[in-house]
């Protein structure tokens, strides 16, 4: 992968034949809430094939490729967590 594709990157799943990163959009500093709303998109090869805007930032994932989803760990207002479900089938097409 080359370097100047996954600054800020805050975790990297497999999901069949691509590779998943939940993506910030910034490096990080002192001052950033560690999530993003980005969800990068790669071949095994490394190559980019698509970048999904999520509804809204999240901080960690997880991919069950049995069920074919991904689990989004975000936060409400009231600072509340709240699991994000995103159904991972459109990436069968891509």
């Amino acid at each position: 992968m080359r370097d100047k594709n996954v600054i800020g990157a805050l975790g990297v799943q497999g999901y069949r034949d691509k590779v998943l990163i939940l993506y910030s959009g910034n490096p990080f500093s002192n001052d950033n809430d560690y999530s993003g709303n980005s969800l990068l998109v790669y071949g095994w090869d490394g190559e980019p094939d698509t970048l999904v805007k999520l509804d809204r930032k999240c901080k960690l994932f997880a991919v069950d490729e049995e069920k074919g989803l991904g689990y989004f760990l975000s936060q409400d207002e009231d600072y509340s967590y709240v699991i994000y479900t995103l159904d991972l089938a459109f990436l069968n097409n891509i």
